[in-house]
């Protein structure tokens, strides 16, 4: 691939298209057959007087400094037809003129307005790429300033062969004119492109010898290297337009990742920050599951009045006290405890499962966390992501299940303690013992005596049974507790890793899809093409 067309797919690949054509714009100038003579200097220097004493042509001049600049070619017919060149306003003047037609040359008279502090590479390249030799005018009476040293330099740095004509010299004497020529002599002797032609007459008079001197000028001059060097020079401004813009891409591919390397870095700070919000859940779930006993003690002692005054009435329509006492009392015990049992379970339950789904809430809200609930289980699926939320188990099936009831048939609680007997004896040892009463006392005293002593302490065995309830739901209720907060730091240790991965996972995305691998590559052939230029 030849160095153009590279550089009109790295235009292309960069979307400045605009480089590229500048680029051949600047450049269609150098390819034309004719040979171009470059008559410069600054204004008021005699250059249109030049060129009129040259190919015979009538062009106005004036003492005052004129912007008007002229391109001068052959033609059978004579016209002056204003158009442009390079981008600027150019005097088009066709004449038929033999001198021009030998030589195929074409004369561009060109006004030297650059300002050496501002001037860009480009702008002066554009000026001066538009001929191929340069005749270079410089008043006597102003002699050479800095303006005129500069463009000289930039024209020895190409190697354009430059004849340098000292205009205005009959103005002065001819010891001033010997001064000139040597001042200038000595300012230009490292110029070695640069010929001086020292002239004491007026342009108009040293007309023929500045002539013969463009004949050599034009005979030595190596116009295919001259032009070479000016395409190389546009070439490489393409080449370092592409590079800034390039690198512009790069910085910000730079730019970028380093941001998303600070927001990734922000995201898992806050992320550890967050994570202290599991222990404010952890410490809410605690709070609420422990109010669950302060309900069921309040339950169980609103319900108490209501025991106390069923077993107080089988006590006074007993007949028999003491064998109520053994044998009915008991089972009659179990059988209120068995019913509020089941009243406290679901009470126990239903609280449960509005402590789940607070924390069904909490964990959706807070962490996008999701919890499936059934009335008194929890799912035993165990799924869960942060970006997509599944359901997620917080507990193990059997261990949130309240039973319905507790021991078996031959368990009953009394008097404050679980006691398993296989006869009677046991149960009233039990409540004898708690009550303060021994079994011989029933026996001694009359029957509406032992109801009363009886119905005295039926508060205080209710009261014990009470007591045994609700520290066994304390026990399973703890139970649950525990396993729900080890499952929870599960999943808080699930949940930190997922999210970590997650913005791990969004931080290489971001890096892939700001990268700089295509501006590297870019950047890479642009270097090639820099290289293709240098050799």
């Amino acid at each position: 691939m030849d160095r153009t067309t590279l550089l009109q797919k790295l235009s292309e690949e960069l979307s400045a298209k605009s480089v590229f054509e500048a680029y051949e714009r600047n450049i269609k100038t150098l390819k034309t057959d004719s040979l171009r003579l470059g008559i410069m200097g600054q204004p008021n220097t005699a250059k249109t007087t030049l060129v009129n004493c040259l190919v015979g042509t009538t062009l106005p001049v004036s003492t005052l400094p004129s912007q008007t600049n002229y391109a001068v070619s052959f033609g059978t017919e004579s016209s002056i037809t204003p158009t442009n060149v390079s981008g600027s306003p150019v005097t088009e003047v066709k004449i038929d003129s033999e001198w021009l037609k030998s030589n195929k040359l074409t004369i561009l008279e060109i006004n030297n307005d650059i300002v050496p502090d501002e001037a860009t590479a480009l702008e002066l390249c554009t000026l001066i790429s538009q001929f191929d030799v340069c005749v270079y005018l410089l008043n006597a009476q102003s002699a050479l300033n800095r303006t005129d040293l500069f463009v000289l330099k930039n024209l020895h740095d190409i190697n354009m062969p430059v004849l340098l004509v000292l205009s205005r010299m009959d103005m002065l004497s001819e010891d001033d004119s010997i001064d000139v020529i040597e001042y200038v002599k000595s300012n230009v002797s490292e110029l070695n492109n640069v010929t001086l032609l020292g002239i004491s007459t007026s342009i108009k008079e040293s007309s023929s010898s500045i002539k013969e001197n463009i004949d050599v000028l034009l005979k030595g001059t190596n116009v295919s290297a001259i032009r070479k060097n000016f395409e190389n020079f546009y070439m490489s401004i393409a080449i370092g337009q592409l590079f800034e813009i390039c690198q512009q891409h790069i910085d910000e591919c730079v730019a970028k990742k380093t941001s998303i390397d600070k927001l990734a870095d922000e995201k898992i700070a806050k992320l550890e920050e967050k994570a202290t919000d599991w222990l404010r859940v952890e410490t809410a779930l605690r709070q609420r599951i422990s109010s669950i006993s302060d309900k069921l003690r309040i339950f169980l002692t609103d319900r108490k009045a209501d025991m106390v005054r069923r077993l107080s009435h089988d006590v006074d329509v007993c007949g028999d006290v003491k064998l109520f006492w053994e044998k009915d009392f008991p089972f009659r015990l179990e059988e209120l405890v068995r019913s509020e049992m089941g009243s406290a379970t679901q009470l126990v339950n239903q609280e449960l499962i509005k402590v789940m789904q607070w924390l069904q809430d909490e964990l959706l809200k807070q962490f996008r966390c999701r919890i499936s609930l059934t009335t008194g289980i929890v799912s035993d699926r165990a799924r869960g992501a942060v970006q997509n939320p599944e359901e997620v188990s917080i507990a193990d099936t059997q261990k949130l299940k309240i039973v319905t009831r507790i021991g078996t048939a031959a368990t009953v609680i009394a008097a404050g303690a679980l006691f398993a007997t296989s006869g009677i004896g046991g149960i009233i040892m039990a409540i004898s013992m708690v009550s303060g009463l021994g079994a011989e006392f029933f026996m001694r005293k009359q029957a509406n005596d032992s109801k009363e002593q009886i119905k005295k302490h039926i508060p205080d065995i209710i009261e014990r049974a009470n007591l045994q309830l609700v520290t066994d739901y304390d026990c399973k209720v703890q139970d649950v507790t525990n396993e729900l907060v080890a499952h929870m730091h599960t999943l808080k240790a699930d949940w930190l890793e997922s999210s970590k991965k997650t913005i791990e996972q969004e931080k290489a995305i971001a890096n892939f899809n700001f990268g700089s691998n295509k501006w590297d590559s870019i950047m890479s052939r642009i270097n090639q093409l820099g290289e293709l230029l240098i050799n």
